[in-house]
């Protein structure tokens, strides 16, 4: 019997870091669905049709930013989010937290 498999979405619209995530997944892909989209408007698509277990998104996207996306009351999400970014400071790491 296979183990199940994590539903993983991944929000990024560089397609150079992209690849090195999925890459990184690629190696592990007994245990890993990913699904790659480039923007919160394809990401809200998908969360609107699936439950993934894991949501990674970049904090800056054509669209918006990427804490739109980030669940507004925690007590309705298990789902954990995790933010990321190339283009980060101590401001945008603070903004982020706050939501």
């Amino acid at each position: 019997m296979s183990a199940k498999k994590i539903d993983v979405l991944l929000v990024e619209d560089d397609e150079d870091h992209a690849c090195l995530i999925e890459s990184a997944f690629d190696e592990h892909t007994a245990s890993w669905n990913l699904t790659i989209v480039r923007s919160l408007a394809e990401a809200r698509s998908q969360l609107a049709n699936l439950r993934p277990q894991l949501v990674i998104v970049d904090l800056v996207l054509p669209d918006g930013r990427g804490t739109q996306l980030l669940p507004r009351h925690r007590e309705l999400t298990d789902v954990p989010f995790v933010l990321m970014t190339s283009h980060g400071n101590e401001a945008m790491a603070v903004e982020a937290i706050k939501g």
